[in-house]
């Protein structure tokens, strides 16, 4: 026979797989909440709409795993949203593999490199240098920001894409390779504070807008895409630091 503290956790936890959406219910209708907007570790999804008996029901999407408190205001239910892996424990994206090369004796070899080490010298001093990843990122979202420009369908496939090229340039990992899931894991254990939630909630957006046909206001998305800008900038700053 189940506890009673058993029968207490069922009614205030909801399970759901990473990445998919759920309609938590409010005892209220709280002003202010929109979608795109980020509380805690959710996805505002859908703003809140009059709910069946009175209160309110919004649509929210995890960017976490495991207890993920649900921070919304007005009493919301479930209270705790337990979420889980959508891939096998310990999967990871397989590295790329190259064929090896043909045996071959070693001075051939080291003149072949000395070589292409020379062409390579010699071509950047000549060839003028290209915008740098940030740059590129900079112009290629800066009509987003507009919110007449998430009228077109490819607003979210430009988001998505640009950031991923330039996660990819700045920190060296295939994100151009990897699920929405396993970038946003990747830049959680890379990026600390709101930089590695800012693009895990732009990569969250994009999916939203494109394959769960989600009504989102052009203006949070639009804003969503400053944070994206603003968080490049100080991420491309800290690595000049580095180097």
């Amino acid at each position: 026979m189940p506890s009673a503290i058993g029968l207490l956790l069922a009614a205030t936890m909801a399970t759901v797989p990473f990445g998919a959406p759920l309609e938590v219910r409010l005892d209220t209708n709280p002003e202010g909440l929109e979608a795109g907007a980020v509380v805690g570790d959710l996805l505002v999804v859908t703003p809140p709409r009059p709910a069946p008996g009175g209160g309110a029901l919004v649509t929210v999407r995890p960017l976490a795993l495991g207890a993920v408190p649900v921070l919304l205001p007005g009493g919301p239910q479930p209270s705790v949203i337990e979420v889980g892996a959508t891939l096998a424990t310990g999967a990871a994206p397989a590295p790329p593999r190259f064929p090896s090369p043909p045996h071959l004796p070693w001075w051939p070899a080291a003149v072949l490199l000395a070589a292409a080490t020379l062409a390579v010298l010699l071509w950047r001093r000549r060839a003028p240098r290209g915008p740098s990843p940030l740059a590129e990122l900079q112009r290629a979202l800066a009509p987003l920001t507009e919110a007449r420009a998430w009228e077109s369908p490819h607003a979210a496939d430009v988001l998505a894409r640009e950031a991923r090229r330039f996660l990819a340039l700045a920190l060296a990992a295939p994100y151009r390779a990897m699920t929405t899931y396993e970038a946003t894991e990747d830049l959680r254990g890379r990026l600390q504070g709101r930089l590695g939630l800012t693009f895990g909630a732009a990569f969250s957006l994009a999916d939203a807008l494109r394959f769960a046909a989600r009504d989102v206001r052009a203006e949070d998305a639009a804003g969503l895409v400053n944070e994206v800008i603003a968080a490049a900038e100080e991420l491309a700053a800290a690595g000049a630091r580095q180097r």
